[in-house]
């Protein structure tokens, strides 16, 4: 049992609902722990195809609780530097899940709940959802990631005008940019999410893990390196089971059954 979200299972899904409601699901020490050990289950769990986070009641996620003890009492610079550095390894962990993660978003997304959402492969947003990075406001940094993965999606002059104004975009704008990958309509967020994943696990898992990685991988690199690691992924594939049968079914014309072997 979590204190701060919902991990369920279901059909090859793993659905983790960040579960603070009253504080539009603003995330606390805890809630950090709990994401992290949430994050290392998961991804260790070759039952788990595909993962969605998703915020209970009202938004997605706020951000920081800023009126956390743990996170005021780090307020000096080197206290707070070694605090922040725990909160990107969260994230970061979040991140390296082999499969594929999935966000749905509505309300906010603010802050940190923007980088939780950055660390996603595929954003789903309902219409009426906001996200940004207002952290300025509050004479801060986005520090989980907002300052480099976001500039990685859309460019650095419009991150630095997101960061410098903190204005929250609506989810058609920010589709637009690149930030979401689909808007629905309210209340469609995670049923969208849902249904995308089930397409999604119909794919060899062990194919799904090389092209995430491929890409996240290729992405740090000069394209001449890029292109060696995607020939390397692939080639990779090519002693697996999953493999054999991918070409065997396509041969007999029919749906493949794969194994993640």
């Amino acid at each position: 049992m979590y204190e701060t979200l919902v991990y369920k299972k279901e059909a090859g899904l793993g659905i983790i609902t960040l579960n603070q409601p009253n504080v539009l699901n603003a995330l606390n020490a805890k809630a950090y722990e709990e994401l992290y050990e949430v994050a290392e289950l998961a991804d260790q769990d070759d039952g788990i195809q595909v993962l969605i986070f998703h915020g209970a009641g009202r938004g997605f996620c706020a951000g920081d609780n800023i009126t956390d003890g743990d996170l005021l009492k780090k307020r000096t610079s080197m206290g707070a530097y070694q605090y922040i550095l725990g909160l990107q390894r969260v994230f970061n962990r979040i991140e390296s899940i082999k499969k594929p993660v999935i966000a749905a978003i509505h309300g906010a997304a603010c802050g940190g709940g923007l980088e939780l959402a950055l660390v996603c492969d595929i954003r789903i947003a309902a219409e009426s959802a906001r996200l940004g990075l207002p952290e300025l406001k509050l004479g801060a940094l986005p520090c989980i990631g907002g300052t480099q993965r976001l500039p990685r999606l859309i460019g650095t002059a419009k991150t630095k005008e997101l960061l410098f104004t903190g204005k929250l975009l609506p989810a058609v704008e920010a589709e637009r940019l690149g930030i979401i990958n689909q808007v629905v309509p309210d209340g469609r967020e995670l049923e969208e999410a849902v249904s995308m994943a089930n397409v999604i696990k119909e794919r060899s898992s062990l194919a799904l893990h090389m092209a995430k990685a491929a890409v996240d991988q290729g992405r740090n690199h000069d394209l001449y390196t890029a292109l060696e690691i995607e020939a390397r992924n692939d080639a990779m594939l090519f002693d697996t089971a999953d493999f054999r049968e991918g070409m065997l079914a396509f041969s007999e014309k029919r749906p493949p059954v794969f194994r993640g072997r």
